[in-house]
């Protein structure tokens, strides 16, 4: 039988980085909160113009879901290859030119490219080492 991996929780002093991005009118930020060795750790979402709207309460859930996942050393580059390429009706130019994302088909189109950009290494290998396989 096979154990769960032990959650691994975060300091209450943590490093993180906030990222604001537009897609059209619309002003958004990502938080992203890591482990000491630079591992994203949690991550949480703010849309403008949608408070209180369900649209929120489902992000936060989703993001909320993310964390948790993380925690247990989920890669977070297998959450943003699926999230590149999902549609909605926000969705469209979002000024930074070919610099940076140019344009999103959706907030979670960008949210994925922008975790592919800034955090291309994701979680580190979980397979054991050499070292840590014991002698049979």
């Amino acid at each position: 039988m096979e154990t769960a991996l032990p959650r691994e929780r975060l300091s209450q002093d943590r490093d993180g980085r906030t990222f604001r991005f537009m897609i059209g009118a619309s002003k958004n930020f990502l938080t992203i909160n890591t482990y000491p060795d630079g591992r994203p750790a949690e991550c949480f979402v703010t849309l403008s113009g949608e408070s209180g709207s369900e649209t929120v309460a489902w992000a936060n859930a989703c993001m909320q879901a993310v964390s948790i996942a993380l925690q247990y050393q989920a890669p977070m580059l297998a959450f943003a290859n699926h999230w590149v390429g999902v549609h909605s009706d926000m969705c469209g130019v979002t000024g930074e030119g070919e610099a940076g994302i140019p344009s999103a088909s959706s907030r979670l189109d960008y949210i994925g490219k922008l975790i592919r950009r800034e955090y291309p290494v994701g979680t580190p290998s979980l397979a054991p080492s050499a070292e840590t396989v014991p002698d049979a």
